[in-house]
């Protein structure tokens, strides 16, 4: 708005008014992002083409603190980018590593798996898997996860990429998967053998609200105790914040 700053102070001269301090900057925008105009917002608010300002499909600091970005990593990322008279261009995955660093020790860890394929486990005498509700922190307490052998639920990929393989339930303990039936195998943590989140019963309906996409799923029973704004981590999926607790637990998805 250089110029009509230039204007501004012709009409302040011949007005002998004193000029305010202006400071003119670029626009600042997300490598990646479609670069929008509030006229732009308003147009697609205007067709119902997004739910309104804080749309997780958006680039706006509404919609960024309605996925669990916080106040503090657009503080440190603006005192990164600064202040320059050109457009301000800088990569998401910048604002994603600061936030990261911030809510990480705050974001306890849930188990939720997407496109759920069942599985049945023989072998396993395990009614009930306690994990640390923070691998970090001990100090916060375990949580219970329910197991019914006849029941588990892993990941459509997971399933695919497994099978046949010898893989460890967090929590539970180890299987081979041979078609849709696991055998347990034991409880010892081997270094490299992978490790993937699994729901049992009782659990509840998840849907995860991404800016392009809404995968649903199943997560763990102890994700009904939670409040609507609780910052989490889907463990192997990424950082999300509780947008509703009801028959189906809505997650707004941040970032890896």
């Amino acid at each position: 708005h250089e110029h009509n700053t230039n204007i501004q102070k012709i009409v302040y001269d011949k007005l002998g008014w004193a000029m305010p301090t202006v400071v003119n900057f670029g626009m600042i925008y997300i490598e990646g992002m479609e670069k929008l105009h509030t006229r732009d917002i308003k147009e697609m608010i205007a067709k119902k083409q997004i739910s309104g300002w804080d749309d997780p499909e958006l680039p706006t600091v509404r919609a960024l603190v309605r996925r669990g970005f916080q106040p503090e990593a657009f503080k440190q990322c603006s005192i990164l980018c600064s202040l320059t008279k050109t457009d301000i261009k800088f990569y998401m995955g910048t604002l994603e590593s600061i936030n990261r660093k911030i809510i990480d020790h705050t974001a306890n860890r849930y188990m939720v798996v997407t496109n759920p394929v069942k599985i049945s486990v023989k072998g396993a005498e395990t009614k009930e898997a306690k994990e640390d509700l923070h691998p970090d922190f001990p100090d916060r307490g375990k949580k219970s996860i329910p197991v019914n052998p006849a029941g588990i639920y892993i990941s459509k990929s997971d399933y695919h990429e497994l099978k046949g393989k010898e893989f460890r339930l967090k929590g539970f303990g180890n299987i081979r998967l041979k078609g849709f039936t696991g055998h347990y195998t034991g409880n010892v943590i081997e270094k490299d053998m992978q490790k993937i989140q699994w729901v049992s019963v009782p659990n509840v309906k998840v849907k995860i609200i991404m800016p392009d996409s809404s995968p649903s799923g199943l997560g763990e029973i102890n994700l009904k105790k939670l409040e609507a704004g609780t910052l989490i981590q889907m463990e192997r999926i990424g950082f999300g914040r509780i947008e509703k607790v009801g028959p189906t637990v809505e997650i707004i998805f941040a970032h890896k």
